[in-house]
Order: C-alpha cells, then sequence, then structure tokens
C-alpha cells in the first residue's frame, strides 16, 4: 500500500491547528490524502506559484455555464478535472454536488487510490463566486 505523507494539520480556514498542550497536530497517510483533496478543491485554479493547474477553476463557470444543463452538473465537471490532476488519484467512482447555500457547496466523492484504496469525502466549497453568476470581490 502506498504512503500518502504526513503534514500540518489544518481546519477549514486553513489555519495550523494545535493541540491542547499547543504542538501542531499532524495529519498522515489516508487522513493526510483527504487533506491534500480538500486543500486542492478550496484552492482557486492558479494560486500555486509552482503550478498553475493546481486549484479548482471556479471562473470558469462564468463562461461555460450555458452549456450545461444545471451549474452542478458543470461544477461536478470542473472538480473532476482539479481532482485527476493529483498523482494519487486513479479515479473517482462517485461524485455528488449540491448547494448548501447561496455561495457554498457540498461537495461528496469516493476517490479511487493508485493502490486501489477507497477514500470517501466531504466538504464544503465557497470561493466567494456566487455560482448562480456573480463574483464577489
Amino acid at each position: 500500500m502506498a504512503d500518502y505523507g504526513w503534514n500540518w494539520k489544518v481546519d477549514n480556514a486553513g489555519s495550523v491547528v494545535f493541540d491542547k498542550n499547543g504542538k501542531i497536530e499532524i495529519v498522515d497517510d489516508r487522513e493526510n490524502l483527504g487533506q491534500q483533496i480538500a486543500l486542492r478543491l478550496k484552492s482557486p485554479k492558479g494560486s500555486h506559484p509552482l503550478d498553475p493547474e493546481y486549484g479548482l477553476d471556479l471562473q470558469s463557470i462564468q463562461e461555460y455555464k450555458r452549456f450545461y444543463r444545471s451549474t452542478e452538473e458543470l461544477l461536478k465537471m470542473i472538480i473532476f478535472q482539479c481532482l485527476i490532476q493529483d498523482r494519487n488519484v486513479k479515479k473517482i467512482d462517485y461524485l455528488s454536488v449540491e448547494e448548501y447555500d447561496g455561495r457554498t457547496w457540498k461537495i461528496e466523492l469516493k476517490v479511487i487510490t493508485n493502490d486501489e484504496r477507497e477514500l470517501l469525502f466531504s466538504t464544503l466549497i465557497n470561493q466567494n463566486v456566487d455560482l448562480r453568476g456573480v463574483i464577489y470581490e
């Protein structure tokens, strides 16, 4: 089985998490992979200086939404394109997108890793883009 490394644990806002003794909490293996996926989904495409393709391209929703039945279908395609770039992701077996509120979406998915392990995952995304059509600065 693959080892997905370790990293500092971060909360939903991206801040490092400390334990009750003031030490940085660590995530490893599958928990680290889940955190990597969450960070990829919550990062705007182009935000990583060494990898311009890293992140979720929510801005393209404004450009392409007229070609899709629903914003949910377009968002699924954009999420798929984002996650399939991760070297640990072999395929996305299940992907659900539903509106949580006007500017936040609940994402649930099942990822199959390169070593055939399943990772069930759920997160909320909000990139200051109202997916109904208004971009907030």
